[in-house]
């Protein structure tokens, strides 16, 4: 195990090379996604000024655009048969599973970031890590206590809003969105581009 957090973060930019070189690489993905979460617990403070975060979403869309553009290919394609639509059937799973992936992903780093902080700092209901928002608005409030939490609590509802709004999850993901407002009124970049993100009327994946 690395001694210090530089020699993590200097592991987590040599993973981040590698899954860009191969998008599929899970094992590299698995990695990078272990070494993420040991520098969390070990100073987030660090791995926040580092933006780890972006890193793994960053990893994350490599690995969600790989599988859209095989199913985007699939649809395109003329279905001539059931094994055509078998096929697409299977493309379109695939990119379902992967997004509850990427949303278990970040569940993974919000309970570990919970762990490490005051106890008063909940990100998500603990009863129930699923796709509800049940009890994150009456939690916004006790973030307050502990800005570095709230910082982290912005990346992740807003992260958690985009792969709902991927999954065709829209009214779920404006409560992400909301949420990600209500902690940071005063940034209105961020708002507008919240706004713009929480009103998309697209109903279809591929045009996420």
């Amino acid at each position: 195990m690395p001694a210090c957090n530089q020699e993590l973060m200097a592991q987590i930019e040599e993973l981040k090379s590698a899954c860009k070189q191969s998008q599929v690489d899970l094992e590299h993905r698995e990695q990078l996604l272990n070494c993420i979460c040991q520098l969390v617990q070990m100073d987030l403070a660090f791995a926040m000024d580092n933006e780890v975060t972006q890193v793994l979403w960053s990893s994350q869309k490599l690995l969600f655009n790989g599988v859209r553009e095989h199913y985007l290919k699939a649809i395109k394609q003329p279905a001539k048969a059931s094994e055509d639509n078998n096929r697409v059937a299977i493309a379109r799973l695939n990119c379902t599973n992967v997004l509850h992936t990427l949303y278990s992903e970040w569940l993974k780093l919000a309970l570990l970031v919970e762990a490490t902080a005051d106890a008063s700092c909940k990100l998500l209901p603990l009863d129930n890590c699923g796709l509800e928002t049940n009890g994150i608005s009456h939690k916004l409030l006790q973030l307050d206590k502990n800005p570095l939490v709230r910082k982290f609590a912005e990346v992740l509802y807003t992260r958690l809003g985009d792969i709902n709004r991927y999954m065709n999850n829209f009214e779920l993901s404006k409560k992400f969105y909301n949420a990600v407002q209500r902690l940071n009124p005063s940034d209105e970049y961020s708002f507008s581009r919240l706004t713009r993100l929480a009103n998309l009327a697209s109903s279809d994946i591929n045009n996420s």
